[in-house]
């Protein structure tokens, strides 16, 4: 009987463990990123840090910012982001960071539509009012 309470007890252990395990992964990271203002496309990805705002304005003149998070490996340069095959980006495109105008065009990105950053390639997954999602190949 007490070795079967063990065996149990372990077993639950392990479960615990994976389930936790599991829930880390799925965790994702806060980003910015840098659009132009006048063509409206992406030049930059930037890690999220609230007290870093003002420096980003400095940094990337006429430029504007929109929030977003980072599921999957990447890897951090100089406070720039450069993503590893199959990171998915999602971007708030309604949650805009800094000043600026929050126009940007829903029809410049259309599920399928392949761009590239850096030395980056993504692709398009998603589109809707609120967000899009980007997938890294």
């Amino acid at each position: 009987m007490k070795s079967k309470i063990i065996v149990c007890l372990i077993v639950l252990g392990f479960a615990v463990q994976n389930t936790y395990s599991q829930k880390r992964q799925l965790k994702s990271t806060k980003v910015v990123f840098v659009v132009n203002e006048k063509s409206n496309k992406i030049e930059g990805l930037e890690l999220f840090e609230k007290d870093r705002a003002e420096m980003l304005v400095k940094k990337y003149p006429k430029k504007k910012f929109f929030l977003g998070s980072v599921k999957g490996k990447y890897k951090i340069e100089n406070n720039q982001i450069t993503p590893y095959k199959g990171a998915i980006f999602t971007m708030y495109t309604d949650k805009k960071k800094l000043p600026g105008d929050m126009f940007l065009p829903g029809d410049m990105f259309l599920p399928g539509d392949m761009f590239s950053l850096d030395k980056s390639k993504f692709e398009v997954k998603e589109v809707n009012a609120s967000q899009l999602i980007f997938n890294t190949l």
